[in-house]
């Protein structure tokens, strides 16, 4: 069963800890056995938090989150979930690190306008372990 985009999210300030601008989010879902999955898809600028031991300061790039909720409505997951997950990842910091903010929160969102329903399995996959 495919993936199909159910809603754009409004932008979040409050995904990851190491979140330092805008978020650009994308909500998908498909049928299951007795029910439905969703994953929201979270794209952020990041940066270090300044006292963490080996801090890059002036350091940005995109970080990734991820909430994969299984439930029985998907317009809404989170009141009628049966289980979820979720995952963080910022591999995207090993190549492409960006000097400001601005060019951070650009390529989250040309990576979350990019999503396609067919991406969602590799998503997930690599951000739910």
């Amino acid at each position: 069963m495919s993936w199909y985009e159910i809603g754009t999210l409004d932008t979040r300030n409050d995904v990851g800890d190491t979140q330092a601008g805008q978020a650009f989010s994308r909500r998908f879902a498909r049928p299951t056995v007795g029910g439905y999955a969703v994953a929201d898809i979270h794209y952020y600028a990041a940066t270090d938090d300044p006292h963490t031991r080996g801090a890059r300061p002036g350091e940005y790039w995109v970080g990734l989150d991820i909430e994969y909720t299984t439930c029985t409505d998907p317009a809404r997951p989170g009141d009628t979930e049966t289980s979820s997950a979720g995952g963080a990842d910022d591999s995207d910091r090993r190549r492409h690190v960006y000097r400001t903010l601005r060019d951070a929160e650009r390529r989250a969102e040309k990576l979350a306008k990019g999503l396609r329903p067919r991406d969602i399995d590799d998503l997930v996959r690599q951000a739910v372990r």
